[in-house]
């Protein structure tokens, strides 16, 4: 499995669904999946747990490629830590703004 290098931002379509997660449309010529391991920070057991539903349409980060099938790894779950980050960071700023001031 080869690592993408850049973070490559796409946006996809949930076409079929197994027990291992989901296989995505992104208009590219191989194929792409989303494993359920990749679909939530949290673990979970199903990717329906997680709101992966037939025709979600979705931004993804595509992490890695298998070069074997050419297949796109995509990722939900660093989006989600990026998204968790921005939110600690602006709840520290704010918390430093309006902090009382000690004397």
């Amino acid at each position: 499995m080869t690592q993408i290098g850049k973070v490559d931002e796409v946006k996809g379509t949930i076409f079929a669904i197994d027990a291992g997660g989901a296989y995505v449309d992104i208009t590219a010529k191989s194929k792409v999946y989303l494993a359920l391991q990749q679909t939530h920070i949290h673990k979970i057991k199903s990717v329906e747990e997680a709101g992966i539903i037939h025709c979600l349409r979705e931004e993804f980060v595509i992490i890695s490629e298998n070069e074997a099938d050419d297949t796109l790894i995509l990722s939900l779950r660093s989006i989600q830590y990026d998204l968790m980050w921005e939110c600690c960071r602006q709840s520290l700023i704010y918390s430093l703004d309006y902090s009382p001031m000690c004397v």
